[in-house]
């Protein structure tokens, strides 16, 4: 596959510094379709690699299914818990050195 990239990231999922403003949060939560594969960033720190379900606007809140001891258990997720959130297609590939 010359010219092409691939890349991939094992281990625990790592926190991202950068926050996002309530109404960013809405606008990506809103642009998601179900199933899209999302990194979920709490101001706590924790950090869940999930399936997108539903973005309830009205209160604001998020479901996911996120792995967990081998099965996908279904969660949510308030925008005001909620630091960062990215689609996992976002994560820039490594580039290969020439």
């Amino acid at each position: 596959m010359a010219g092409h990239t691939f890349s991939a990231q094992l281990g625990l999922p790592q926190a991202t510094g950068k926050a996002m403003k309530r109404s960013e949060l809405a606008v990506f939560f809103e642009a998601r379709k179900k199933g899209d594969s999302i990194r979920i960033t709490l101001k706590k720190g924790k950090v869940y690699v999930a399936r997108f379900s539903t973005y309830d606007p009205i209160e604001e809140r998020v479901w996911y299914a996120a792995p967990a001891g081998g099965l996908l258990n279904s969660s949510s997720a308030s925008l005001e818990t909620i630091r960062s959130a990215e689609p996992l297609e976002a994560i820039p590939a490594k580039p290969i050195p020439h």
